[in-house]
């Protein structure tokens, strides 16, 4: 069965019958911090906890349609927003770097031709640079 039919099918039941589940989707599957680069269903849960301290019928099932599914614990909700280079500008600036689009737009410059098709063979550094603050 195509993983994603697989998600469609099983997506609720796992959201709804498990408790501690934020979502549910696809991916690959992990073992011990290593992908195994082999297709998922992925379970964000609150806290991942051993199968002995959970609920008889509560554990996520180690297959769904003999899907592998990798329960992944989401990190504490800790993060705040802080200051950065976007807060601290004028009103106006930060509504033109965000999405105002200008009546006469300036024209686009051509950019620099790739060297033929994608290859691991190529240092893509040559045809890249770091990402840089592109004013206003």
């Amino acid at each position: 069965m195509k993983l994603d039919l697989v998600l469609n099918s099983h997506w609720k039941e796992l959201k709804d019958t498990h408790p501690g589940v934020l979502n549910v989707t696809v991916g690959e599957k992990w073992i011990g911090g290593v992908n195994t680069h082999r297709p998922a269903i992925t379970v964000f849960v609150e806290k991942k906890l051993p199968l002995s301290e959970i609920p008889a019928g509560q554990a996520i099932p180690a297959t769904v349609d003999n899907v592998p599914t990798d329960v992944i614990e989401l990190s504490p909700k800790t993060w705040t927003a802080g200051r950065t280079s976007m807060s601290e500008l004028h009103p106006e600036d930060r509504k033109r770097r965000l999405g105002l689009i200008p009546e006469n737009p300036p024209l686009l410059r051509a950019v620099k031709p790739v060297p033929g098709p994608a290859s691991f063979n190529v240092d893509w550094r040559a045809w890249a640079s770091l990402i840089q603050d592109q004013g206003n």
